[in-house]
């Protein structure tokens, strides 16, 4: 009997409570649907406002916990984008692209190992998404285990052949292994997917360059400088090789170009200066030299070439001093023009 009694009492105070939870679930709903119609609208804070207030109704709604954690993600806001798919993940571990996710933010900590982890569950998930492949096989890459990058990327390409970035990382990795014709094959395919993309033609480019294929490098180093115009990394890139060559006239003008696109772009303006020395216009490249020097004091490199230019200048006491401080800098090739010009 008091057991009945008892048993009625609980059925009546869970009876009390279904019009409040009823009524909780209700605007949460709401909430959620507001944040889904702001994100539309392309208003992302309010969205993610909308979303808090879900989640803040109720912390285990799935769908504003992906959502938030996109916003949170596209913001560069990874720590609290990891802890909501984290989150997600406890909640539904197979809800679509919650690994893929916790991976990708990692990916951008640099946190490779991790990330990959992440990869490889989402692809044991779901073997179909491509995306999960083809980072799982950039980081590989980047690792330089080029045999397990180009079967990710394989896999990627099988379950989506129209995504051009698999088709150019996995000629990369070609490339990387020795196999140059293979290498070209993949990034035209890359190409004929996503013509606009200069990063293809660059990736031409330097595999023709390593091939001493010099004039095909030029097309291609041309074609991605119609793409990207103002790219101080592919100007600089093609100086390089264009200096290699002793093309030093051609060099500087790419060098210029790249300095003149991003005015404090080191490597270009380092570049620079040592194509200054071998044109022989030493004060143009002792000012170039200096400048470099003013960016990245500790590069020995810089002070033998300012050495080098000071000596062309007649100034060999300055360029004793320049020479000893690339020696105390770890440039073991300066210790000739020290015994040289320097021995008092």
């Amino acid at each position: 009997m008091i057991r009945a009694i008892l048993f009625s009492f609980l059925f009546l105070i869970s009876l009390a409570f279904l019009p409040l939870y009823a009524q909780l679930h209700t605007e949460a709903e709401k909430q959620y649907q507001n944040g889904v119609n702001f994100y539309q609208e392309k208003r992302e804070q309010e969205a993610l406002d909308a979303f808090n207030r879900t989640l803040a109704i109720n912390p285990n709604h799935e769908k504003a916990l992906y959502n938030r954690g996109l916003i949170l993600l596209k913001n560069k806001q990874y720590e609290k984008a990891i802890s909501d798919f984290m989150r997600l993940a406890q909640i539904q571990p197979v809800f679509p692209k919650a690994q893929f996710y916790i991976g990708f933010c990692r990916l951008q900590y640099g946190d490779l190992q991790e990330a990959f982890l992440y990869f490889e569950k989402d692809i044991a998930i779901y073997p179909s998404f491509y995306e999960s492949y083809y980072y799982a096989g950039l980081i590989k890459g980047i690792l330089e285990e080029y045999q397990a990058a180009v079967s990710y990327l394989k896999s990627s390409i099988q379950n989506n052949p129209d995504f051009a970035s698999s088709w150019h990382d996995l000629g990369v990795c070609y490339w990387k292994i020795g196999q140059p014709d293979s290498a070209l094959f993949f990034v035209r395919k890359a190409r004929t997917l996503l013509p606009s993309q200069p990063l293809f033609a660059y990736t031409s480019a330097k595999i023709y360059e390593s091939q001493k294929a010099y004039d095909k490098a030029t097309q291609e180093y041309d074609r991605a400088l119609l793409l990207s115009t103002d790219d101080p990394f592919i100007k600089n890139s093609y100086g390089s090789m264009e200096f290699s060559i002793g093309n030093y006239q051609k060099a500087l003008e790419l060098f210029t170009e790249a300095i003149s696109d991003s005015a404090k772009y080191y490597p270009a303006i380092v570049n620079k200066g040592a194509t200054l020395i071998r044109l022989r216009q030493y004060d143009e490249a002792l000012a170039d030299i200096n400048k470099a020097i003013a960016i990245q004091p500790n590069d020995g490199i810089l002070y033998l070439n300012k050495g080098i230019a000071l000596e062309n200048l007649f100034m060999w006491d300055e360029a004793c001093i320049a020479w000893q401080k690339a020696l105390t800098l770890g440039v073991k090739k300066v210790i000739p023009y020290l015994e040289k010009q320097c021995k008092k």
